[in-house]
């Protein structure tokens, strides 16, 4: 039985790259930068950690504020200073090592949403 070939397929004349392709939006906001009223605001903080009161090396930590059910947005207004090592990055207990504020307030105690708030609300700017 001889086996039959098929055809060489001839060469399209224009490549395929973007036939077919599904348009997407963009799934993440594009990056708002901190405007200058709220740079003044940052500069008003304490600058001291609000979970251990360290003062020697602090950071700004951004809280997931809840806008609206199931939505949370991450805004320039709602901050609270957190020390690097032990209360921010670098520890399982620490805000991004639990993974929530909510957690970090069942584990330490301290409501970050609520001195964000606080803080904002006490800002003259």
């Amino acid at each position: 039985m001889l086996m039959r070939r098929t055809p060489i397929a001839k060469k399209r004349a224009t490549p395929r790259r973007n036939e077919g392709r599904v348009q997407h939006r963009r799934v993440k906001a594009k990056q708002r930068f901190a405007t200058d009223h709220v740079k003044r605001y940052w500069e008003t903080l304490e600058r001291k950690c609000v979970a251990c009161g360290r003062t020697d090396a602090t950071v700004i930590h951004h809280i997931l504020a809840p806008m609206a059910e199931k939505v949370r947005r991450r805004d320039h207004r709602f901050v609270v200073i957190l020390c690097p090592d032990r209360c921010h990055n670098f520890h399982p207990d620490s805000i991004h090592g639990l993974g929530s504020e909510a957690k970090f307030l069942a584990t330490h105690g301290i409501d970050l949403i609520a001195i964000a708030r606080t803080n904002w609300s006490n800002f003259n700017g």
